[in-house]
Order: C-alpha cells, then structure tokens, then sequence
C-alpha cells in the first residue's frame, strides 16, 4: 500500500468516464435510430458524464478496480451507469433495435480502443513529458477491452445476452430473460470469491489478448 502510485487513481478518471459516458451515449442514439426517445427525453444524449454517473458503478468500483489492477495486475477495471432508460415498444422493429443497441456499447468500447492506442502510439514520440498520457492511454486500452470482455457475456442484462435474446422466439426468450436473475450474482462470485476467479479469467483472456494485440499492433506503427 505505501509503494502504491496513486497517481493511477487519477490518471484512470478520464478513460472511465470517458468510456462508459460514451458507451450509454452510444445506445442512447441507437435507440433513438430505431424510434425510441425516451434517454434523449430524460437529458442522457450527452457527453457530460454527471447525468450517467452512478455513486458505486461510475466512481467507487472502477477506482477500486484499478486499485486492484495497479496493485495486484488483475485486470478487472469494472463498472457501469445509470441504467439508459429504453422503451423498445416505441422501436420500429423492436428485434433490430434490441440487437443494435446491445451492438453499440461494444463498437463505441472497440473505437475508444482504438483511440486510446492511437493516443499511446503519439504520444511515445515525446519522451519523459507524455509518460502520464501514456499511462492514461494504458488505462483506457484495459478499460474498454474489459467492458468489451463483460459486454460479450452471453446472458442477461449483459449486452451479449440482450443480442442473443434478440433472435430467440418467444417460447426461448421467456425462459432466457430468467438468466438477468441470477447472472450478476454468478459473476460478483467469480470475481470475488478467489478460488473462482481463474474461470472468470479463462473467459477474458482470450478476448483481453486478442484486443489488446490490435492495440499493440497500433501503438507499434508509431514506433
């Protein structure tokens, strides 16, 4: 704890908010591309992260999280937002709207990857200066590739389960949707209880690696 660099702490606000401001914003426009206004409405259709934040999921545990990254290398940057309020009766087609809202988080998640690398590559050309937008760039690659990692998940209320769920018939979707349950409770264990954690990491780091090597391979062409 003495060692600990708490400089991290800081260096990691902007690449969070960043990335789970523009991660609702994202499903916030997907929603309203498929004719539901309800988040524009109720003032979600923006950049400033005060309307998005929630206490625990937006500040408390991402903070502790990279507490836990910095300390520890477990790479478990987690949080989320408010919940974006969505009326998927008001969609067109409400079995596209469910798919491409689900869709958006992960290809917002996938840009700002991009970006952060981008951010990384440019800013190694200037030495010693740039060493805290290098870190913070390093922070926003690890952030958004595990919001992509959690975001895959194949059950409810994680995207992958509301992209799957999008294809189902009635008489599978019904039993399915029992899944948003449980499953958060399934995956606090598999990060909390130690013994459980190396089947939570057999699922990310496959996708962790494979993310973080496009990521390598940007950074790379400015070096």
């Amino acid at each position: 704890m003495g060692d600990f660099d708490w400089t991290i702490i800081l260096l990691a606000v902007v690449p969070v908010l960043f990335a789970l401001t523009v991660q609702a914003v994202a499903q916030v426009l997907a929603a309203r591309h498929y004719g539901d206004n309800t988040a524009v409405q109720m003032g979600r259709l923006t950049l400033n992260p005060v309307p998005h934040i929630d206490l625990i999921g937006t500040i408390i545990l991402p903070l502790f999280s990279v507490w836990m990254f910095a300390t520890t290398g477990l790479p478990l940057i987690i949080g989320w937002v408010k919940p974006v309020p969505i009326n998927y009766g008001n969609m067109r087609n409400i079995r596209m709207g469910l798919r491409m809202v689900a869709a958006s988080g992960w290809i917002a998640n996938f840009l700002m990857l991009i970006v952060w690398a981008l951010i990384c590559g440019i800013s190694l050309h200037f030495g010693a200066a740039a060493e805290p937008v290098v870190k913070m760039a390093g922070i926003g690659i690890v952030v958004n590739i595990v919001l992509l990692a959690f975001g895959f998940i194949p059950l409810l209320p994680y995207a992958g389960g509301r992209f799957i769920d999008s294809f189902l018939p009635a008489k599978y979707s019904i039993p399915f949707q029992k899944t948003a349950v449980w499953s958060g409770w399934l995956i606090l264990a598999l990060i909390v209880i130690q013994p459980l954690r190396p089947i939570l990491m057999m699922y990310i780091m496959p996708i962790y690696s494979f993310f973080n090597a496009i990521a390598q391979f940007i950074i790379k062409l400015f070096v």
